[in-house]
This record gives structure tokens, sequence and C-alpha cells, in this order.
């Protein structure tokens, strides 16, 4: 079921996940998923047609939904120029930043989730992979989550007041 918030926008695009939003940003916007492609939404808007800052889209191998199989929901988006889509992302390299936006809310077909940031960093691509790359998406029991939880968290250039733990679900920002 659709809440009726979001109806409209559904029925313009049935890949509609979620809304993403900061408050005080310019990260107020749609997100979508398409299963078997993570690649669609690149370089298209949320209209499917030619976009270059394409649409925040979440990873074809993750769910909203609080049962999934996913520990770390990963939502993608591109870090353009302009300071649009996730551009908005590099100011958390300031303490005084994060201390005015220490939140961020998703809000799904479902409900609503108050995201609390926990970390932020900078990470490369050739992380990909590894266990302790911020794009692991499942881990095989407690422990090696809650490892990799403080790894994260270590790895942090702001000082939050937030600990997740495994009991947590996480929403990384890439």
């Amino acid at each position: 079921e659709v809440l009726p918030a979001y109806r409209d926008l559904y029925e313009q695009n049935p890949d509609l996940i979620g809304w993403l939003t900061i408050d005080g940003t310019d990260i107020d916007l749609p997100v979508v998923q398409t299963p078997g492609d993570n690649e669609y939404y690149l370089r298209r808007g949320f209209d499917r047609f030619y976009a270059v800052g394409g649409t925040l889209f979440m990873d074809e191998r993750c769910s909203v939904e609080p049962d999934a199989p996913t520990d770390n929901w990963l939502i993608y988006g591109h870090n353009m120029r302009d300071g649009s889509m996730f551009a908005t992302l590099n100011e958390y390299d300031e303490q005084s930043y994060f201390d005015g936006h220490p939140q961020m809310y998703l809000v799904t077909p479902g409900g609503g989730y108050v995201v609390e940031i926990f970390t932020a960093f900078v990470a490369k691509p050739s992380e990909s992979g590894s266990d302790t790359s911020p794009w692991r998406l499942s881990f095989k029991d407690d422990g090696a989550y809650t490892t990799w939880l403080s790894e994260m968290a270590g790895r942090s250039v702001i000082e939050t007041d937030v600990t997740a733990t495994s009991s947590d679900k996480v929403l990384t920002l890439s």
C-alpha cells in the first residue's frame, strides 16, 4: 500500500521506493529502484528521460522493508558540480555542518524513518568488495556487522553522539 501523499508520484513512476530529505539542504528528492539494473537511473530523471544528474536510486540488492535481509540500505546519487543531487554531502566534512544537519528522513511507501547520522567520510571505489567496504550490504552474523559498524564509525571525520548497533539498519548515501 502506498501512502496517499506519494500516490501521484508512484503513478508517475512505479519505480519510486521512497523520498529522501535532509532539512535545510538541496536533498529533498525521490528515490527509485529497478530490480536487476543498478545503471538505469544513472543518467535518467524521475520521468525516465535523459538527465545528466540522474535520479537517486537504491541498490537493486536492497529493500526498504523493515525485515529486509540487507543490513545496509545503499542509495546512490551523483556528486554534481552545480551543487545538486548528493553534492551537499561534501559539506559533512565540517563538524558545524553536521551539527546543523544531524538527521535525514526517508519516507517509503510503507512508512517513514528518521535517520540519525553516525558517521561521515569519503570512500574510494577501490574499497569495494573488502570486509570494511561501506558498500557491503549484508554480514554473516551480528559480530561481523558490529565490527563493520565500528570500522565505519572509526573513519568518521565528524563527532556524533550516535552509536549504531547490530539491531540497527544503516542507510549509506554514496
